[in-house]
C-alpha cells in the first residue's frame, strides 16, 4: 500500500489526551484497526520473524479497504501522524477530523485537501 504524508493531529490548549487514550480511540472506532502482525526475515539472522505493529498504530479501514493509517509519532511528542493512499484522501481526511474531535486535538494538514 503506496500512502503520502497528509499531516498530523496535535493536541489543542490544555488538550490533556495521551498515547492511552489514543489506543483506546482505536479500539471504540468504526473505521480503525489495530495493525496485525505480519511475517518478514530477520535481516542479521535470515530466519523468519513475525513484525508486531505498536499498540498505538491502525490502519484506516473504509468499506473493507485499508485506505490510511494514524500512529503516534515516533519522536513521542504527543502528536498522531496521518497517511493516506492517493485516492482516499477525502474519507481518510473525515476520519482523521472524528478522531480529532475523540481527543480534542486538532488536525493540521500538510496540504490542503
Amino acid at each position: 500500500m503506496d500512502m503520502e504524508l497528509l499531516g498530523t493531529i496535535e493536541p489543542g490548549n490544555g488538550a490533556a489526551a495521551d498515547r492511552k487514550e489514543w489506543i483506546a480511540v482505536i479500539a471504540a472506532h468504526s473505521f480503525l484497526s489495530p495493525g496485525q502482525p505480519q511475517q518478514g526475515v530477520n535481516p542479521f539472522t535470515r530466519e523468519p520473524l513475525t513484525y508486531k505493529p505498536a499498540p498505538d498504530y491502525a490502519l484506516i479501514i473504509v468499506d473493507g479497504a485499508k485506505v490510511g493509517a494514524i500512529h503516534w509519532a515516533m519522536d513521542d511528542s504527543r502528536r498522531l501522524v496521518l497517511w493516506s493512499i492517493p485516492t482516499a484522501r477525502i474519507q481518510v481526511i473525515d476520519t482523521a477530523q472524528d478522531v480529532a474531535s475523540r481527543l480534542g486535538w486538532h488536525l493540521l494538514l500538510s496540504k490542503p485537501a
